[in-house]
């Protein structure tokens, strides 16, 4: 009877390191989104200011995912974006002018997410991010970026393996809700976008 005990509860113990070795609490991936960008005021738009048209922007970047428990994840990483805009005004004699060259704003962010796991791989990602502006020369007339922002992300887990998950999420971005370098009816840079993200289990 002893022996039996005994093999029983090495089998059961066996079994939960095996499992406990399946069990996978890490991520790293990759991240890229193309998205539609907008200066936006809290304040409204300024009379006679300049009006800025948005092109397609883009973003590139790679992720760390801890595993908390079944429903909570925290996300971090580091990803680089870039958005374009094109602006007109009317000037004193009432010439429209257009811009010669698109302006570009270039962040690198660093996100610090909770990703909420919901049935049939659904999920919520939210939290806030640091954004670090660059190549302020290239974007003269739009407000310094830098700060703190938010972004929210709806979207679904696809399992290609037990290692490997490729996710689709729509998301939207507001930088610079709280500025390093706040300006009188500071623009904020709002994008809305699609981000794809391949993660690998470590």
């Amino acid at each position: 009877m002893k022996k039996i005990l005994t093999l029983i509860i090495s089998i059961i113990t066996l079994n939960i390191a095996l499992i406990a070795q399946t069990d996978i609490s890490n991520w790293v991936g990759i991240n890229a989104s193309i998205s539609s960008g907008e200066l936006i005021r809290f304040s409204g738009e300024l009379d006679g200011g300049l009006s800025y048209n948005g092109g397609i922007g883009f973003l590139v970047g790679i992720g760390y995912s801890r595993v908390i428990n079944d429903k909570l994840n925290l996300e971090t990483g580091i990803d680089y974006s870039r958005n374009s805009f094109d602006y007109v005004y009317t000037d004193g004699e009432g010439q429209v002018i257009n811009s010669v060259s698109p302006e570009t704003i270039d962040l690198l962010t660093i996100p610090i997410n909770v990703k909420i796991k919901f049935k049939k791989q659904f999920f919520l990602i939210t939290g806030i991010q640091y954004d670090q502006k660059f190549n302020s020369i290239k974007s003269p007339t739009i407000d310094e970026q830098s700060g703190i922002g938010l972004n929210l992300k709806i979207g679904r887990d696809f399992k290609i393996t037990d290692k490997m998950i490729l996710y689709l999420a729509p998301e939207i971005i507001i930088h610079s809700i709280i500025p390093i370098y706040p300006e009188k009816n500071q623009q904020r840079l709002m994008e809305i976008g699609l981000r794809v993200s391949y993660k690998l289990g470590v």
